[in-house]
């Protein structure tokens, strides 16, 4: 979804040599039941150690502009 808006924004504008570089981070839960922490694969948010859906997000939901250059 950031991509598309920043790829219209940039044909809007005439900006054609910007560029987006996103550093993804794994999506991480920790499960409210156990406390395992684990990596949620494809979306499926289910404890792999006790099967429970009472998770928490704890990592991987976040959005930073770590820099922005304008030549």
């Amino acid at each position: 979804m950031v991509r598309a808006a920043f790829e219209q924004l940039k044909h809007d504008a005439g900006l054609s040599d910007c560029e987006l570089c996103i550093e993804e981070q794994p999506l991480r839960a920790r499960c409210r039941d156990c406390a395992a922490e684990f990596d949620v694969r494809d979306f499926r948010f289910q404890c792999s150690h006790c099967q429970s859906t009472t998770i928490q997000v704890i990592q991987g939901d976040e959005f930073y502009l770590v820099s922005l250059e304008v030549l």
